[in-house]
């Protein structure tokens, strides 16, 4: 399966190092950086691949990046509406609105 392949294909020791280089480079360059965590959307469960987010989640953190979690964002959302359509379950633009919102609001945008 897709997650399959994302597990074997992931190297927590290159990532490390990648995260490292990104959050050495932001600071130097006073760039904020936030690595964004989507919620999974495959099949109507967020259950898939948490492994994964969770471990890229935490490699971010120790290399100092802000690390947000959009999953509760959506998880009201009915199915019939967090998807593009049932054979495409890319988000839907209301799942993209709401996940956009709680960005906005975390990171104050439009706010003077």
């Amino acid at each position: 399966t897709y997650f399959d392949e994302l597990k074997k294909d992931l190297d927590p020791e290159k990532l490390r190092t990648q995260y490292a280089s990104l959050a050495t480079s932001c600071s130097e360059h006073h760039i904020p950086c936030t690595v964004v965590i989507l919620p999974i959307f495959v099949n109507g469960g967020s259950s898939y691949g948490n492994d994964i987010l969770k471990t890229i989640a935490e490699i971010a953190s120790g290399a100092g990046l802000e690390v947000v979690h959009l999953e509760d964002t959506v998880k009201d959302i009915s199915p019939y509406d967090l998807y593009v359509m049932p054979a495409d379950q890319h988000p839907s633009a209301i799942a993209h609105a709401a996940m956009g919102k709680a960005l906005a609001e975390r990171w104050k945008v439009g706010t003077p």
